[in-house]
């Protein structure tokens, strides 16, 4: 039998690639360079989307009182620690806590108006 082997009766010799396993490939590489095109264009969609929820999230919390903003935003979007956010706004760390409670309370309030659930 001639699989792909040089025997001299129509296989392909040593080293080369037959047409039918080129055809394959390029299929192949086709059908993966389509999907890589689609996968990226719904990567590009979502982040679009998560970039204006982000925006719209920092526009909400910029609505909160003075306190509850500085906490939210030292803590998650700077990535302080509730000791370090608890200090910067001069209360102890059961405040801070109470302050970001509320702050999130606020938040959902927010939230559920932009959204028509209240």
């Amino acid at each position: 039998m001639a699989l792909g082997h040089g025997d001299g009766m129509g296989g392909s010799g040593k080293g080369r690639i037959s047409n039918k396993t080129m055809y394959i490939a390029l299929n192949y590489q086709e059908k993966m360079d389509r999907m890589n095109a689609e996968a990226a264009n719904e990567i590009a969609q979502r982040l679009l989307e998560l970039e204006g929820e982000q925006d719209r999230l920092r526009y909400y919390v910029s609505l909160l009182e003075k306190r509850e903003m500085e906490a939210l935003r030292l803590f998650y979007f700077e990535g302080r620690s509730w000791e370090e956010t608890a200090k910067e706004l001069g209360v102890v760390l059961r405040s801070v806590y109470k302050i970001k409670s509320k702050a999130i309370g606020h938040l959902a309030d927010l939230y559920a108006y932009k959204t028509g659930l209240n």
